[in-house]
């Protein structure tokens, strides 16, 4: 039995889905995404229910434990909208993950529709086209959760999704498929893996600014160039990465440009980092598994094939696996050098967000963040150095 034909008997409230002419761009590549890509494991019926069953219970216990674990709380601004809930939660086939990617893509970079240029297609034609396409069939091959902090009616199951902050989506094929390769306990591995998009979660709830702080640099990279054209030079220019030509960067893009990447990419590299360290700090009694699992999971991700470094230099910033590296090791330097209270100071305002050259430098963000909270020079000799800091490597 194929997880699609299971998780579509189990949805109670199947997703509107507008004729394929309405649909967005990005709405189009996912639907030939998900025409193309494998369903994933062929299991029984009884193997496929369980999978679905403990994924969604591990999701539920993992969004008890978070807050404890990262030790942050929802901000009163969003507790005052949507009470303790963290995220709306799906578990998903590989088709429906890339539908959510795709709205969520669409959600941030809000290229929709823009005037033409005479002998040019349109830009916002310019995302269904195969490459937007492949990047979805590649990755929801391998996702095994997402946080998707964009969301509202359109591109939600239902109509409370206006009541949500966001949406956790668990990939199940893929987390069954992970989880055999590794071989490892299923439901330690799917609280493991649900912790981390918990994080994401409540790093967002924690720091509702993050939204905005995200849609506004991706807004002024993305209006940075000059000219519709100038826009379809840059998609032009995936088109070279993925050719094995150059890089996105390297192809086009401004000084000023590249300083809104450079926001987005520590951005990233610090959530992502901040996930992968929180993973690690789980108490034993709840998964004592949990070395082994680090310890294959960083095998698995530094297996790097020819596709996904193309996929980092499409994106014109480091590729994935190089985020959690740096930025987990910015996380653990922090809480290593002070404590991870001290770290949960980031998600306080922009101005708190490691620079990139601070993401390989932790004693000068200290110092920095110190100096914005008007706190004297201190000795940073290690406050709350735990077991997971000392030990646990990223990839």
């Amino acid at each position: 039995m194929k997880f699609k034909e299971l998780l579509g008997e189990l949805t109670a409230q199947r997703r509107s889905r507008p004729n394929f002419a309405e649909m967005s761009p990005w709405e189009r590549s996912a639907v030939l995404a998900g025409k193309i890509v494998r369903t994933g494991p062929d299991v029984s019926r009884k193997k496929a229910e369980e999978v679905v069953e403990v994924l969604r219970e591990q999701s539920a216990l993992a969004s008890t434990m978070i807050g404890d674990i990262a030790k942050l709380e929802p901000a009163p601004s969003h507790r005052a909208t949507y009470g303790d809930t963290l995220a709306g939660i799906s578990v998903v086939d590989r088709a429906n993950w890339a539908m959510w990617a795709a709205r969520g893509i669409g959600e941030i970079i809000g290229v929709t529709t823009t005037e033409p240029v005479e002998d040019e297609p349109e830009p916002s034609d310019l995302n269904s086209t195969v490459e937007m396409t492949a990047v979805l069939t590649f990755l929801s091959q391998r996702t095994l959760g997402q946080f998707i902090p964009f969301t509202d009616d359109s591109v939600a199951s239902n109509a409370t999704a206006a009541l949500r902050p966001g949406h956790l989506v668990l990939v199940a094929p893929n987390i069954l498929a992970t989880q055999r390769a590794m071989a490892v306990d299923l439901k330690d591995f799917a609280l493991w893996i649900a912790l981390h998009e918990h994080t994401h979660a409540l790093q967002f709830a924690t720091a509702p600014w993050l939204t905005n702080y995200m849609r506004e640099q991706s807004d002024l990279l993305i209006r940075g160039f000059d000219s519709e054209a100038s826009l379809i030079k840059w998609v032009r220019g995936i088109a070279a990465t993925l050719r094995g030509q150059t890089s996105v960067i390297e192809y086009f893009l401004s000084e000023e440009q590249n300083v809104h990447l450079d926001n987005i990419t520590a951005l990233m590299s610090v959530l992502e980092g901040h996930a992968d360290v929180i993973m690690d700090r789980v108490p034993r009694e709840h998964l004592q598994s949990k070395r082994v699992l680090r310890r294959k999971l960083n095998a698995r991700r530094v297996t790097l094939t020819r596709s996904k470094e193309l996929l980092g230099r499409v994106a014109g910033i480091e590729a994935k696996t190089q985020q959690y590296l740096v930025g987990a090791q910015f996380v653990r330097s922090v809480i290593s050098a002070s404590s991870l209270e001290r770290f949960n100071r980031v998600f306080d305002g922009p101005d708190f967000l490691p620079t990139v050259p601070e993401l390989g430098d932790a004693a000068a963000w200290l110092k920095r963040t110190d100096a914005l909270l008007g706190i004297n020079a201190r000795d940073t000799s290690s406050e709350d150095v735990s077991e997971e800091t000392s030990t646990q490597g990223a990839e």
